[in-house]
């Protein structure tokens, strides 16, 4: 699992062939949120569902 592998104090993931940390993009593109306007501050039910509409 990835979790094995984070860093926290670089907030990067340890792999075999090298670092890897997660961008803005790649949370719009793994998990389809937004990543302009408004902030997400909690994400319930109907706010995660508007959030992705």
């Amino acid at each position: 699992a990835l979790i094995e592998r984070w860093n926290p104090e670089k907030n990067t993931f340890q792999l075999p062939t090298g670092e890897m940390t997660v961008t803005l993009e790649d949370v719009f593109q793994i998990l389809r949120l937004p990543i302009t306007g408004r902030p997400v501050y909690q994400a319930g039910p109907n706010v995660a569902r508007a959030a992705i509409t």
